[in-house]
């Protein structure tokens, strides 16, 4: 099956992973994210007109949000196989940019899971007060179980980037790196390592910068 993938059958696990993000997004902005949960959220920041302007400018451009979700899976996409091409390359190592990508699709699948979790937990375990509720519930992250008010801003996402899941993802593009690209296990491993692991670091320093100078 993962063969059939990597040879013809990457563009439509792209749409099905674009179509399950497009499940949980709906999920959340319909069923999770009510009227009552933005009031919450923004009550003590905006006021109500500005908060009834938010509200509007979702219903009418509600599609906008459907939009980027492709865009952004995407991007993602292609600078992960580029990461794991140029990690190739330092070893002296050629890779397929249609298999690598295809091997990438496949992981990227991993990230629905905390997402799911999440819808989960908050339709059937507790309810939703604020928008924030659910972004921040991550018991999977290091960031969660720190406490927040001592943290600099900064340090936020890359302790959310020290995640289980980010830890299966790295796995994962081992594991299939070493199954499907490359004939040794241990150019499978200095692939990722030097090719994910070093842009995924790149990556949260560039966004740490971002926070420092607009925080």
């Amino acid at each position: 099956m993962i063969n059939s993938i990597l040879k013809s059958n990457k563009l439509t696990f792209f749409i099905l992973l674009v179509f399950l993000s497009w499940l949980i997004q709906f999920i959340s902005s319909e069923f999770l994210f009510t009227e009552d949960v933005w009031y919450s959220t923004y009550g003590e920041q905006l006021t109500i007109e500005q908060i009834d302007g938010l509200l509007e400018w979702n219903l009418e451009y509600w599609w906008f949000a459907y939009v980027l979700v492709p865009i952004i899976l995407g991007i993602k996409v292609i600078l992960i196989t580029l990461a794991l091409i140029i990690g190739a390359v330092l070893f002296d190592i050629s890779l397929s940019f249609s298999k690598t990508m295809g091997v990438v699709i496949i992981a990227e699948y991993i990230f629905l899971i905390p997402s799911f979790f999440q819808l989960f937990w908050f339709s059937t375990i507790t309810n939703v007060t604020t928008i924030t509720d659910m972004v921040s519930f991550t018991p999977w992250t290091l960031w969660y179980y720190l406490d927040h008010e001592e943290l600099m801003q900064w340090v936020n996402y890359p302790l959310n980037l020290v995640n289980l899941f980010e830890l299966f993802f790295i796995i994962s593009l081992t594991f299939f790196t070493k199954k499907f690209l490359v004939e040794e296990d241990q150019n499978a491993y200095k692939i990722v390592l030097y090719g994910y692991g070093s842009g995924l670091l790149t990556w949260a320093i560039f966004i740490s910068f971002l926070s420092i100078q607009y925080s």
